[in-house]
């Protein structure tokens, strides 16, 4: 493996798929040729113990323009006083376009990392998606997360021979709370509760909304049915305000950010795991780890038939997949999944299987790993 170099804008102790992936991708790699550039932590925040160098720089400057420009020298420097063979690009905007500049200067190889949106909304603005399609060609590969994001790889001209898939894979398993010392206890209104589950970052696209619009239905059927929230963002109050339309305030748990170990906890407390993320302009669904999490818990799952989703849930045989914003579908599943509990736990084991032969972060490290020393 070449000394390599990851420029990402999203790393530890961020909180999501990306920076999931990296910190797990970056714990395999051999550490003597990894080197990680990301952004300076935020007050508070703590380093992650690695024992590959992390370098911590402010990407963009508030008074010169291109607003990019200190980010060029610090990773030029950071490459000269590593010794980098390599750079991976762990966004292809701004950080992408630095990287190729620097390339074309100093002839040092880069390959592109895309995971979804970070390709995809570009092509709505006619300059980045210029400067997209620039940094794809000249990139010696691009690897990719899904066949979705390969496809939208593919409509800037790039050639699949270039396209090399990584995939992500849970971070969140069973073996976390074999590993904890105790584990956190499940608020008591739960106890007894036929619950399913949403992890995500709560904005539109995610599509907690018509899981939500879908609850007065299966509550008639199933009024012992709970639906616990996790995760935090901006789509948060209109949630709430939902739910509050809805008069299901005390079938609905919004639990805010929690530890993993929490998490954990829910996934092994759960009947039925279910996303529900509808594709919008410019902002796709590029896997969705949570889906082989809950998988690797053993759960049923429920997502729709859009972008990276469709690779991570085998429909009919680890999971369901609806047509997106259906929320009649959403609902007739859930109700299916609580009721026949023999198809449910079918749907569980199989999906177990497939995250473990798979997705395994060592699997995917491994795939890097080969990229890099070529």
């Amino acid at each position: 493996m070449k000394k390599t170099l990851l420029v990402t804008l999203d790393f530890y102790p961020n909180v999501g798929g990306v920076a999931a992936y990296w910190k797990n991708i970056g714990e395999r790699l051999p550490s003597s040729q990894w080197v990680v550039f990301a952004p300076l932590l935020q007050k508070g925040e703590r380093e992650l113990s690695a024992p590959y160098p992390i370098i911590r720089r402010a990407l963009l400057s508030r008074f010169l323009f291109p607003r990019w420009l200190p980010l060029f020298f610090h990773i030029l420097s950071a490459c000269r006083a590593h010794h980098i063979e390599r750079i991976i690009v762990g966004h292809i905007l701004p950080t992408g376009t630095v990287v190729w500049i620097l390339s074309a200067l100093f002839h040092i190889p880069f390959i592109v990392s895309a995971h979804g949106l970070d390709i995809a909304a570009p092509r709505a603005h006619k300059r980045k998606k210029f400067l997209c399609s620039a940094v794809l060609h000249a990139a010696s590969w691009v690897v990719v997360n899904s066949k979705a994001t390969a496809a939208v790889v593919h409509g800037y001209g790039v050639s699949e021979k270039k396209i090399q898939y990584v995939y992500p894979a849970p971070s969140i398993t069973p073996a976390l709370l074999k590993e904890s010392r105790g584990s956190p206890a499940l608020p008591d209104a739960v106890k007894n509760m036929k619950i399913i589950l949403t992890v995500g970052r709560l904005v539109k696209r995610k599509g907690h909304a018509y899981v939500l619009r879908a609850l007065p239905g299966v509550l008639a059927r199933e009024p012992d049915v709970f639906y616990c929230i996790i995760g935090d963002g901006p789509y948060r109050q209109e949630l709430e305000a939902l739910t509050a339309e809805l008069n299901i305030g005390q079938h609905v748990l919004f639990t805010g950010v929690i530890s993993s170990e929490e998490i954990a906890q829910w996934y092994t407390a759960c009947r039925v795991f279910i996303m529900t993320p509808e594709d919008i302009e410019g902002d796709i669904e590029g896997f969705g780890i949570v889906y082989l999490e809950a998988q690797s818990f053993g759960k049923p799952v429920i997502g729709t038939r859009v972008s990276g989703v469709v690779e991570a849930v085998a429909d009919g045989e680890t999971g369901i997949l609806v047509e997106q914003r259906d929320t009649s579908a959403i609902q007739r599943e859930i109700i299916h999944l609580l009721t026949d509990v023999d198809f449910s736990q079918k749907l569980g084991e199989a999906g177990k299987h497939r995250v473990a032969e798979n997705f395994q972060w060592k699997h995917q490290a491994e795939k890097l790993q080969y990229l890099l020393s070529l």
